[in-house]
């Protein structure tokens, strides 16, 4: 059994296959030979590729002196373990002994911890804002990222939203072309954002040396789902709880550590395969290794009241409004208050009142030379007569005038031989008196003395104009009051009562003119249905500027992850059997399920998805 493990290893090595991994550049290869799986070449990188993939570096040099390619990988400088004879020892080559830190560790669906590193991204274009550090999901602070929903500049300075400001990232926060805070996504535990060593990309880096740590032997438990061989014993020894020894070892299965998925150790030298997890948990989301779980996202990003399932299935609640605001009283998913104006005003045809948001509104106008409560009535329009202020008040004691409500009334009558109108205009005196027209007082509309004992109309007035309205008695006259008609209104544009058009402001873009459902408001009705149309998760930006999600993936599937952006999916590997290092049975294929790696020949048998005597 140890000599087949020999043979396998050295045509690994000599291939130029140093240790296998998960594609997009982790697997090391001899750009010489021919060492990746089916659907992948070498690149000038040393690393395999998908077909159609991989950096261009150039072709690499294999040495000056002439040495051949299996000569350079010896070195350090080759990226390869030292293939020199002298490393092959009977004892050195069996295949466990070739589960490094990188090459044996499983990611939490099932794959190598490998196959969960992104690869590394092209450096940004001039002018772009470099990747930071790791970030999850966190809701944006106020104080320290654009207001997400603050809206864009209008006119010539209009910006709007490419949606490439995640490209080629799955976490974290990015900057979009518009200068605001964007979320890429989070990731599903045990992975982290930047874990694996890249900037907004979803890993999980496993550190060999601390799983290992007491255990000379066997697998032991990576922390990111899977597992990492630890050594192998010399002959005539049997690992037993990761020590080398005489005894036999007594295996533990999934129930017996309390694990029920992914591959773990079974105490002795093998792997033991727990299998998946159902629908919206995934291999250690909780938090716990190799146990189905769930940690739900941040589900109230872009949200400040009301209640939302989360991806586990949790309801949570953003938060509550305080009164008069309610939730989705200005927009969904926040709080505001939608004004009533008409309730407001009911039963008032004039003068100011306060609606259900707290906001003062104008219920209209009096036409002169009524007022707003004049008549004793508060809200409604009116006049109170004052009859002594235009005879007495005035000096005059006969003949007819017109009080202050428009309205004839009679000052006395003269005793004779006195005129009315002999002392000057309505007052007794013996002087002869002469009436003056309208025309002669400047007056042109209601009725007036003619400055003797009678009174005289002089006309109506044409609409908008009325009696007085501008101000001077029995003058035609129009008062828009432009400032009460704008009243509880901050844009668009009124008609006043002098027939007018007012503008009382604008909005700027996104926002419009009654665009979030209140007449007279600058708003914007987010239409979240139309910005995910076609699309299943993922971030996107509505047309007012909000970013809004489109749902989640429940792992093994990812968005985008079957080549469709904005759809959840999971692109199988075929080359899971040769990444995982299997030489029979099954393999998780990386999307819940597994792909055969094909039977044993001649008189060798499965065992440990090896093929052994």
């Amino acid at each position: 059994m140890v000599r087949v493990h020999h043979f396998a290893a050295l045509a690994l090595l000599l291939s130029g296959c140093f240790a296998p991994a998960p594609p997009g550049g982790a697997l090391r290869c001899n750009p010489a030979g021919k060492a990746c799986p089916d659907g992948y070449h070498c690149a000038a990188d040393s690393t395999c590729w998908r077909d159609g993939e991989g950096p261009d570096l150039g072709t690499p040099d294999l040495g000056s002196e002439g040495g051949t390619a299996a000569q350079d990988l010896t070195s350090s400088e080759a990226g390869g373990p030292d293939l020199s004879t002298d490393d092959l020892g009977a004892d050195d080559l069996a295949v466990d002994d070739l589960a490094t830190d990188e090459d044996a560790s499983l990611a939490d669906d099932g794959l190598p911890a490998d196959l969960a590193a992104p690869r590394d991204l092209p450096p940004p274009p001039d002018g772009a804002p470099e990747a930071g550090p790791s970030m999850d999901a966190t809701p944006v602070d106020a104080s320290s990222a654009a207001d997400l929903a603050a809206p864009l500049d209008a006119g010539a300075d209009a910006c709007f939203e490419d949606n490439a400001a995640c490209q080629g990232k799955t976490c974290g926060l990015a900057v979009s072309n518009c200068g605001k805070a964007v979320s890429c996504g989070t990731c599903i535990v045990p992975g982290a954002c930047g874990g694996g060593g890249k900037p907004n990309l979803c890993g999980c880096t496993v550190d060999a040396a601390k799983a290992c740590a007491g255990r000379t032997c066997g697998f032991a438990a990576t922390g990111c789902g899977g597992v990492v061989g630890c050594g192998t014993c010399g002959l005539g020894l049997l690992c037993a709880n990761g020590k080398c020894g005489m005894a036999g070892c007594n295996t533990m299965g999934c129930n017996a550590q309390k694990k029920n998925c992914g591959v773990i150790s079974d105490g002795c030298d093998g792997r033991v395969d727990c299998g998946n997890c159902p629908l919206q948990q995934s291999c250690g989301g909780g938090g716990t290794a190799n146990v189905c779980g769930c940690t739900p996202e941040d589900a109230c990003f872009g949200k400040g009241c009301g209640s939302v399932t989360t991806s586990c299935g949790q309801l949570v609640s953003c938060g509550t409004c305080v009164a008069p605001q309610t939730c989705g009283g200005g927009l969904p998913g926040l709080c505001g208050c939608a004004p009533d104006n008409v309730a407001a005003c009911l039963n008032k045809a004039c003068g100011a009142a306060v609606n259900n948001c707290e906001q003062v509104v104008t219920c209209g106008t009096c036409t002169p030379p009524k007022i707003c409560g004049g008549g004793g009535i508060v809200s409604q329009c009116g006049c109170t007569a004052n009859n002594v202020a235009p005879c007495a008040g005035a000096g005059k004691n006969c003949g007819a005038v017109t009080n202050n409500c428009g309205t004839a009334i009679s000052c006395g009558n003269c005793t004779l031989p006195a005129l009315c109108g002999g002392g000057g205009p309505n007052v007794c005196g013996m002087n002869n008196c002469i009436g003056k027209s309208c025309a002669q007082q400047g007056k042109n509309c209601g009725t007036i003395s003619n400055g003797c004992s009678t009174t005289m109309s002089c006309g109506a007035c044409t609409l908008p104009d009325t009696c007085g309205g501008g101000g001077t008695p029995n003058v035609c006259g129009c008062n828009g009051n432009s400032a009460a008609v704008c009243l509880g209104k901050t844009c668009g544009t009124v008609t006043n009562a002098c027939g007018r058009v007012i503008s009382c402001g604008s909005c700027t873009m996104p926002q419009t003119c009654g665009g979030g459902g209140v007449p007279g408001a600058c708003g914007c009705t987010p239409d979240n249905a139309l910005a995910c149309q076609n699309r299943t998760c993922g971030n996107v930006v509505n047309p007012c500027g909000q970013i809004v999600s489109c749902g989640t993936c429940v792992a093994p599937k990812t968005c985008g992850g079957a080549g469709t952006p904005g759809t959840c999916g999971c692109t199988v590997d075929p080359a899971a059997c040769a990444l995982f290092g299997y030489e029979c049975g099954s393999a998780p294929n990386g999307c819940g399920g597994t792909v055969a790696c094909g039977p044993c020949g001649g008189n060798l048998k499965c065992q440990g998805h090896l093929c052994m005597p």
